[in-house]
């Protein structure tokens, strides 16, 4: 188990499965995370428009980079799209690996082998990852 005060050491097939999952559930929250933020900069400039009734410029001093027009508003809308499909197309991926991987760590606990190497009885590490994992990290292996 990742964290527990007694650790019995975890078979290595199950390991490797472990610290996979926890990677890719970070992974998955940081594309997420940062897909949400980049639609909603994207949004920004439209929102502006309709709260105020006009069109966005972008100017320092008495040089106007981004004009009062059409084109700016929608290459920003655009831009906010094309790089939230992108966060979102990272995020998929991430999360198609993930299921893989989760469905492999849900088969080897069925199978009924040995999770860790217990020098005790009745051996509980089964029942202690499974709930480590569900309560620190947000991934569910019951089966």
């Amino acid at each position: 188990m990742p964290g527990s005060a007694v650790q019995p050491k975890l078979k290595l097939a199950v390991l490797k499965r472990v610290k996979k999952l926890i990677k890719l559930r970070r992974r998955q929250r940081l594309w997420g995370g940062a897909g949400a933020v980049f639609a909603a900069l994207a949004a920004m400039p439209l929102l502006y428009c309709l709260a105020t009734g006009t069109l966005p410029a972008v100017s320092f001093g008495e040089t106007v980079y981004i004009s009062d027009g059409w084109a700016a508003l929608a290459g920003c809308v655009f831009m906010g799209w094309l790089g939230s499909m992108l966060f979102y197309g990272q995020f998929r991926r991430d999360k198609d690996k993930y299921d893989r991987i989760r469905a492999g760590a849900v088969a080897l606990l069925q199978e009924g082998t040995p999770v860790c190497e217990c020098k005790w009885y009745p051996c509980t590490c089964k029942d202690d990852l499974i709930r480590e994992l569900n309560e620190k990290y947000d991934i569910n292996i019951s089966y």
